[in-house]
């Protein structure tokens, strides 16, 4: 007989057959990772709308900058008086931030009433400013104050 000494061990990567138990782990791990790339996927999917549609308002935003450059103005709101010129029977609208004049249009007889000296509409109680009660009244018409004013 022939003497056998051992040179060195090594571990490797070879085939062995599954038990019926590994086997089994083996189709619920496959099964799991087919559920995890579903959820993956769906959250792919909402991502991805929800990605578009934020380039949809960028969009829609870069076509209104353009425009207002291009157009080197936009619309904000600005106060208008209307002025009445009873002498000239008109009430003209103007632009309080640059005193232009929009429209000019026949006044009402109801606009004519009101600037002839004393048939002035009485004022209107237009919110907590504006309320006073009876004593207060008397006290703004005597000149009396609270400090509030």
């Amino acid at each position: 007989m022939s003497e056998t000494t051992l040179l060195y061990s090594e571990s490797r990567y070879l085939p062995v057959k599954l038990t019926p138990s590994e086997l089994l782990d083996r189709v619920d791990q496959l099964s799991e990772t087919f559920r995890l790339a579903g959820q993956l996927e769906a959250r792919h999917e909402a991502e991805k709308a929800r990605m578009k549609a934020e380039l949809k308002d960028m969009e829609a935003r870069q076509i209104r900058e353009t425009k207002i450059i291009e157009s080197r103005h936009e619309d904000r709101r600005v106060d208008v008086r209307h002025i009445l010129d009873a002498s000239a029977v008109l009430v003209r609208e103007v632009r309080q931030d640059t005193g232009e004049v929009l429209r000019e249009r026949a006044a009402t007889r109801d606009e004519l009433q009101r600037s002839i000296p004393g048939t002035e509409p009485e004022a209107v109680n237009d919110g907590p400013e504006g309320e006073w009660d009876d004593e207060g009244d008397e006290a703004h018409e005597n000149g009396e104050t609270d400090g509030d004013d």
